[in-house]
């Protein structure tokens, strides 16, 4: 057991119940390896175009999938460097090229899958997955959300200046130094901020997810929830790797805190970013900008 197998766990499920976001599900296992007890692990689905195929229910000959660096996992992603040529070269702010853009991608999943990357302070995005399929929503392109293993850690991170609004792309988490082998390209996200019929939708989503998917009080009752689902088995999986329980129960307390905070920096950078007054943010958030 390991932070990230908590994290992934916990940031799914949340957005699975809420919204129509691919997402691959896990369940936590006691695992044994030729009788020796190997401790908790989770579970997972494969991530592969099969997993799309079943959750879908579409022909795997029409799925393709591609990686956040550009490779092609499944099929052909070449009408995804298309888009991203396209927003490469074209002025988003213009609604002619704005809506060319949104009728390749599924907006509403967009806009639901990128909140919940701020919303978690997601640092690690060299995994993202994309995929679409002529049987699917007209062949809209959708983002594939896991891999929170580096998320719910600081709370007070900038998710607009530091990763989606980037000019060089998205910074990877072991990233020490300045280089095009540590960035992950966000050029539709980055464009899609240049226009404002975009800025309203993304204001109008982000609330509605502060008080769905990410309302504080049900990530709170949902980890504690997986805590207590591991009490029972945490001492031995520490011990089988001789690792402190001191050092998991500090990583308890890190993610509460994350989550006792993480919705008023969500709100506090909004605000900065979008340059909205008080009035304006109470206007948009209700009682969740107090």
């Amino acid at each position: 057991l390991n932070k990230g197998i908590i994290n992934d766990s916990l940031c799914t499920t949340l957005i699975d119940d809420c919204t129509d976001v691919p997402t691959y599900t896990s369940r936590s296992v006691i695992a044994y390896v030729n009788g020796e007890y190997w401790g908790i692990y989770s579970l997972r689905e494969k991530k592969s175009h099969g997993y799309m195929r079943n959750l879908y229910d579409i022909n795997s000959d029409t799925i393709n999938l591609r990686m956040a660096n550009g490779d092609t996992e499944w099929g052909d992603s070449s009408e995804y460097d298309e888009l991203v040529n396209f927003c490469n070269s074209n002025d988003l702010s213009i609604k002619e090229n704005y809506d060319y853009v949104v009728s390749k991608i599924d907006l509403e999943e967009w806009l639901d899958f990128w909140i919940g990357q701020m919303y978690t302070a997601n640092i690690d995005f060299f995994n993202l997955r994309y995929f679409n399929s002529d049987e699917l929503d007209n062949g809209k392109w959708k983002a594939i959300f896991y891999d929170l293993d580096f998320g719910l850690d600081n709370y007070g991170y900038n998710s607009y200046t530091n990763a989606f609004c980037l000019g060089d792309g998205f910074h990877c988490h072991w990233a020490n130094a300045a280089g095009p082998q540590n960035r992950i390209e966000n050029v539709i996200i980055r464009n899609l901020f240049k226009n404002e019929e975009f800025k309203k939708l993304w204001l109008e989503s982000l609330n509605k997810n502060l008080k769905t998917t990410w309302n504080k009080q049900r990530v709170m009752d949902r980890f504690n929830e997986l805590v207590d689902e591991f009490e029972p088995e945490i001492a031995r999986d520490r011990n089988r790797w001789g690792i402190s329980l001191s050092t998991y129960n500090e990583s308890i307390n890190h993610i509460k805190s994350f989550i006792e905070n993480r919705q008023k920096y969500v709100l506090s950078t909004t605000k900065s970013y979008f340059k909205l007054t008080d009035e304006q943010m109470k206007e948009i958030f209700g009682d969740l900008y107090a």
